[in-house]
């Protein structure tokens, strides 16, 4: 952890995003991508390999065989797509689009909607608002998995942003 975004002054700054998690979920999409690919090589192989075994005996048993291997290989693909490699994707291409932007900085009291929005074919978000001492609000965002990192509510805090993206919180010290 760094210490303060501008001025060195309040507590540790917290950041959301960095490179290492960006890396980490990527490597993890490529796990999963591998994952998904041997399922569907070892369900084809699996029916090559009935198709080669078939008679006239045996027909209506292969024929089942093959059908419910090629059904429960196509679901598993399906189901580690759909929970773990489009959402990692996702949020590797959502971290990698922001992280190495120019940041804005914004100061004030930290608000955190309830439930997390999915953005079509994208990733998962909680609002955030910060309503700084004038009573100006700013909506911004961050990950619905980062937002137990944040502040506790109603803390005053120095954010780091990119295109609304929360990327870094310091807890600002009061000096009442």
């Amino acid at each position: 952890m760094k210490r303060g975004l501008r001025d060195g002054k309040g507590y540790d700054v917290k950041e959301l995003y960095t490179a290492e998690e960006a890396a980490a979920i990527r490597a993890r999409a490529g796990r999963l991508k591998a994952r998904m690919i041997g399922l569907g090589l070892a369900g084809v192989v699996v029916c090559v390999i009935l198709c080669c075994l078939v008679n006239t005996a045996n027909e209506n048993a292969i024929r089942l065989a093959v059908t419910a291997v090629s059904a429960a290989a196509g679901w598993a693909v399906i189901l580690l797509w759909a929970a773990g490699y489009a959402p990692a994707k996702a949020n590797h291409t959502h971290m990698e689009g922001v992280l190495g932007q120019p940041r804005e900085t914004f100061e004030g009291v930290l608000s955190v909607e309830k439930g997390a929005l999915q953005i079509p074919k994208s990733i998962r978000i909680r609002r955030v608002t910060l309503t700084d001492p004038e009573g100006n609000a700013r909506a911004l965002s961050v990950l619905a998995e980062k937002a137990g990192e944040l502040p506790p509510e109603g803390a005053r805090v120095r954010a780091e942003t990119v295109r609304k993206y929360i990327l870094a919180v310091e807890v600002l010290q009061d000096d009442a």
